[in-house]
């Protein structure tokens, strides 16, 4: 995306949403900050909510795609529905875990938050962990099926990680 313009990346986001007239969620993971907007203010205002070589903007819609431009000027599309399954729980603690996951759907990248549960962690209560980091051979900022990685999950769930459960990215919580 780096010799894209202004409108040209604006036409690239416009083909990847459905409906423009939707209300979208805009977050900046490094900043820990985010706003509900309408899907036109964000190409109007683009300029404004992300700086190329500085700054990550996530776009989550109403179909719960998750689009990203990235400080290094690349654009990604997935899905909020993005799990991994676990292989085993190399190490615990009582906030942390390190495991062996394999990706079964989606792309799962670091930052986001997981329900954990019986039930894959879809219920709107199930309790959540947050990826802190990917590695595979070294570490990386995602991973898609059908690929395995080593990932390091936090939060007061990580008691509930078994070998074989299913853990689903969440929006919005």
């Amino acid at each position: 995306m780096s010799g894209f313009d202004a409108h040209a990346l604006r036409d690239a986001l416009r083909a990847l949403v459905d409906d423009a007239g939707q209300d979208v969620w805009v977050a900046w993971p490094a900043e820990r900050r985010a706003a509900r907007v309408a899907c036109r203010a964000v190409f109007e205002r683009l300029d404004d909510l992300w700086y190329p070589g500085r700054d990550d903007l996530v776009i989550i819609d109403g179909d719960e795609r998750v689009i990203v431009l990235d400080h290094e000027e690349r654009l990604f599309l997935t899905r909020a529905d993005a799990r991994l399954q676990i292989h085993s729980v190399a190490e615990r603690g009582t906030s942390s875990a390190t495991c062996v996951v394999r990706c079964v759907s989606g792309v799962v990248r670091v930052g986001q938050r997981f329900g954990v549960g019986p039930d894959g962690g879809t219920r709107d209560d199930a309790p959540l962990v947050t990826l802190e980091g990917i590695v595979r051979i070294r570490p990386v900022d995602f991973v898609d099926p059908p690929h395995s990685a080593k990932v390091r999950v936090t939060g007061e769930a990580v008691a509930l990680l078994e070998r074989g459960s299913v853990i689903t990215a969440v929006v919005g919580r």
